[in-house]
C-alpha cells in the first residue's frame, strides 16, 4: 500500500478502502477528506480534473472517523460501478427481482438494527419517480 507515500502528496488522505480480492470489486484507493462534498467530486487525489471521483469522505463526518455514522462517497462510472452494484445484489438477503443498473439513481437507507451501533441494516433501492412536494 503506497498510504504514506501519498499522504506526503496529499494530506487530504485520511484511510484506505479496499477488498479482500480487491480483482472482484475493483476498489483498492485512498478515502478523501476535504471538508465538502465538491472538492473530490470530479477530481482525482492529485486535483486533475477527472469523469470519476475519489472515494471521499462526507463533508460533514469527522476526519478521524469517530462519528457514529461515516459516510464514503464515490462515483465509478460504468464497469465498475455496475460490478459493485451487482455484488450488492448478488449478497443481498432479500431478492426482489429488480436488477439495478449503474445508470440508475440508486437511494440507501441505513438504520441500526436495535442491538446497538455495531450492527447497521441497510436497504439500497432504485429511485424510479420523484415528485416534487409543497412544503410549508
Amino acid at each position: 500500500m503506497e498510504f504514506e507515500k501519498l499522504r506526503k502528496e496529499n494530506a487530504d488522505i485520511v484511510a484506505w478502502i479496499r477488498f479482500d480480492d480487491p480483482d472482484e470489486m475493483g476498489i483498492d484507493d485512498p478515502v478523501l477528506y476535504s471538508g465538502d462534498n465538491e472538492t473530490y467530486l470530479r477530481k482525482n487525489l492529485h486535483g486533475k480534473i477527472h469523469i470519476a471521483a475519489s472515494i471521499f469522505l462526507e463533508g460533514l463526518n469527522q476526519p478521524d472517523f469517530s462519528d457514529y455514522y461515516n459516510i464514503l462517497i464515490g462515483y465509478q462510472p460504468g464497469e465498475e460501478y455496475q460490478k459493485l452494484i451487482d455484488h450488492m445484489v448478488n449478497n443481498s438477503s432479500i431478492q426482489t427481482g429488480i436488477t439495478p443498473q449503474s445508470s440508475d439513481k440508486i437511494l440507501t437507507l441505513s438504520t441500526c438494527t436495535g442491538q446497538g451501533y455495531e450492527k447497521r441494516f441497510a436497504i439500497h433501492a432504485v429511485c424510479v419517480d420523484t415528485q416534487s412536494a409543497d412544503v410549508k
